[in-house]
């Protein structure tokens, strides 16, 4: 029997109006949360009834990484369901070898300012759903910037 392996990556860059990146976390290694893989990376293809796809990208304010276990992202830099982003528009795409997804993302400083240091996909716009996400260094995110985030995931076997 075959064995697969799931890695994740994500890169947050924040970028000043004129386009210019200003704040480069580089690629970091994510944590597939328990959520994860029991309910997108294996309940998913085979429909299971508590499956789920992911929907949204959200920034978080916590420092601390983010646990197996993590229901949802520690704090955010809005508290309204302005801080998932929707990525209905921009739905994950794959490479052509298949074994990519690729995920972008951007979210507007205007919509809340602060330091930012976890980016997580979740499920839905509201707190548990998180399926992947991670930490990085704190980084300040002015309301004149915004942060582009992309994430992957690579399916080995």
């Amino acid at each position: 029997m075959d064995s697969l392996k799931v890695k994740g990556f994500f890169r947050a860059q924040i970028v000043d109006k004129k386009g210019r990146i200003v704040g480069n976390s580089g690629w970091k290694k994510n944590t597939i949360t328990a959520d994860g893989w029991a309910k997108c990376v294996a309940g998913n293809p085979m429909k299971h009834s508590n499956s789920y796809q992911v929907a949204y990208g959200i920034l978080g304010t916590g420092t601390a990484a983010v646990a197996s276990n993590a229901s949802s992202v520690i704090g955010t830099l809005n508290t309204t369901t302005n801080a998932y982003i929707s990525l209905a528009t921009q739905a994950m795409t794959s490479a052509a070898s298949g074994g990519t997804a690729r995920a972008t993302f951007q979210y507007d400083g205007s919509l809340g300012s602060g330091n930012i240091a976890q980016v997580c996909l979740h499920s839905a716009q509201t707190t548990g759903g998180m399926a992947f996400g991670n930490t990085f260094a704190s980084s300040a995110l002015a309301t004149t910037q915004s942060c582009n985030i992309t994430y992957e995931l690579r399916f080995n076997t």
